[in-house]
């Protein structure tokens, strides 16, 4: 299931960020909500952040975590990544 992912088919097939903050992507008919995250540090932590912080991406379905997949810098001008900015800046006042 892992290799239907990267960040290129998130972002292509991205639909909205949610209030919780993932992002919603549709892929064959199925959501998957997605984040960026830093990634491990040792510490038992992995939060989420912007994009220009992470460096990976968590894919869930339902709540559970199924592919953790690298950013992509051949998506640093991905169009959606202008949307996904916009739309935290209406869902948190600034930009994050």
């Amino acid at each position: 299931m892992a290799s239907k992912f990267s960040e290129k088919v998130l972002l292509d097939n991205y639909q909205c960020l949610c209030n919780g903050g993932s992002f919603l992507s549709i892929i064959e008919g199925k959501e998957y909500w997605w984040e960026y995250r830093r990634g491990d540090w040792n510490d038992g932590y992995n939060p989420v952040t912007t994009r220009n912080r992470a460096s990976e991406i968590t894919v869930n379905i339902v709540g559970y975590i199924i592919s953790t997949i690298e950013i992509d810098s051949n998506c640093d001008n991905h169009p959606t990544l202008d949307k996904i900015l916009k739309e935290e800046a209406e869902l948190y006042g600034t930009l994050v």
